[in-house]
């Protein structure tokens, strides 16, 4: 079972990925990731920033009552976040499991302040099993 850590929207989360080159690993790594700042509710808000990553400052128009188009517009914005650490692309996408790829995300892309490791791994695995990776 996953144990209940499962993002919200994991499956399109996972699809968008995958579809826009991140291997099934990193895939699941990021909504590990995503798992541990919004459980996956693009909707999502906190201390001064909220959606998928917990952008901080929240961009206008990420959250707008729509979460089918939030998803969409904050899945592509992480594609954009992401090139910013271009250098560590290759090292995710290479990650030898799904929790590798949430620690590494977390460290070279996030930079969380607070990482909580474990939980970002055990939600990248539970993702994985959903998706049959």
């Amino acid at each position: 079972g996953s144990g209940g850590m499962l993002p919200e929207n994991f499956a399109a989360i996972v699809d968008f990925l995958v579809a826009h080159g991140y291997t099934d690993n990193a895939a699941a790594g990021i909504a590990g990731n995503i798992y541990q700042e919004s459980g996956g509710n693009p909707e999502s808000g906190g201390s001064g920033g909220g959606g998928l990553i917990g952008w901080t400052p929240l961009p206008a128009g990420y959250v707008t009552g729509s979460p089918s188009a939030d998803l969409q517009t904050q899945l592509a914005a992480i594609l954009t976040f992401n090139q910013q650490w271009s250098q560590y692309l290759a090292a995710l996408n290479a990650a030898a499991s799904p929790a590798a790829a949430a620690d590494i995300y977390v460290t070279d892309f996030e930079r969380a302040g607070i990482p909580a490791a474990g939980t970002r791994e055990a939600s990248a695995d539970a993702v994985a099993a959903a998706c049959h990776i």
